[in-house]
């Protein structure tokens, strides 16, 4: 395997968990402190409005 398609490798691998985490840490907001079956299921999000 040629060192840099490596190096691109790693470095794709690197931006993807970031992206993981990102996206996890943003959807884990919406129930961060809520206990386990207090809320009805979630099947969807919706963007905070930005406009108040």
């Amino acid at each position: 395997m040629n060192p840099i398609d490596t190096q691109h490798s790693v470095i794709d691998r690197a931006r993807g968990c970031l992206l993981g985490l990102a996206v996890g840490d943003a959807v884990g907001t919406t129930l961060e402190f809520s206990y386990r079956g207090s809320f009805e299921p979630i099947d969807d999000m919706v963007a905070a409005d930005r406009s108040v």
